[in-house]
């Protein structure tokens, strides 16, 4: 089943890596309201039940049943919007591949960052998340330390380094929206509700959103991009 969505100075530094958000009649401003709730959360040391935020321990009010295993495998094309300078994003091909870990669904992305001169080209090292676990179709996993090659960063140019990072995605409400894994679809969506870029200067990049689009090769690649879950679209940034 296709699901389809519609569409500074060196502290804009931003971002690296992505996921989630709870579909809506608003969904991005629910998932900036919950981006906020969580990073209270995780600001008062409140860890009670599991990991803050984890959508398994109640980030994520909905539930559904997730795709079984191999399903949604594909390439996709990944953007990561900084909440620091949204219409800046960083892309990625993005490689998907899931597997049944004995019950629970887990997928790993590989993604490959993409250099800013024209948004398909590779630099640098592939970045590898997970496995990361599907539960009743919410995703959450935290990446402890990450990095980005400057090639590929739309802001400054800078290599970005970035830890603490925590991508989440929770089932839409009403279902058949954008969020969670719920189905084999072209799109998927999220927020990063926690996140800090620690080189080459500080920042927080909390309530960052992801989206990934699934393509058949370059050809397939937008022109323009979507930036989350309520469509949002911008222009390729040109590099910095």
């Amino acid at each position: 089943m296709r699901r389809v969505v519609k569409g500074a100075s060196l502290a804009l530094l931003a971002l690296a890596a992505s996921l989630v958000a709870p579909g809506c009649a608003d969904p991005e401003g629910e998932l900036q309201e919950f981006a906020k709730r969580c990073k209270e959360q995780v600001d008062r040391g409140n860890f009670e039940g599991g990991t803050a935020c984890d959508p398994v321990k109640g980030a994520c009010d909905t539930t559904c049943a997730s795709p079984a295993a191999g399903a949604i495998d594909g390439q996709f094309y990944f953007v990561m919007s900084p909440s620091v300078a949204t219409t800046l994003p960083l892309v990625f091909l993005a490689e998907v591949t899931t597997t049944d870990a004995n019950g629970p669904l887990e997928t790993t992305w590989v993604l490959q960052p993409l250099s800013t001169t024209d948004g398909a080209t590779p630099v640098g090292a592939p970045l590898t998340l997970g496995p990361m676990r599907v539960t009743d179709g919410g995703l959450g996993h935290d990446v402890p330390e990450l990095g980005v090659v400057g090639e590929a960063n739309p802001i400054t140019g800078s290599t970005l380094r970035v830890e603490a990072l925590k991508i989440l995605s929770c089932p839409s409400d009403p279902p058949g929206g954008p969020g969670g894994v719920c189905e084999v679809a072209d799109f998927y969506c999220g927020v990063i509700p926690q996140g800090t870029v620690v080189d080459p200067t500080t920042l927080d990049i909390a309530g960052s959103t992801w989206t990934m689009t699934r393509v058949s090769g370059p050809a397939d690649y937008p022109e323009r991009l979507t930036i989350n879950c309520a469509g949002d679209e911008v222009n390729r940034p040109p590099p910095p």
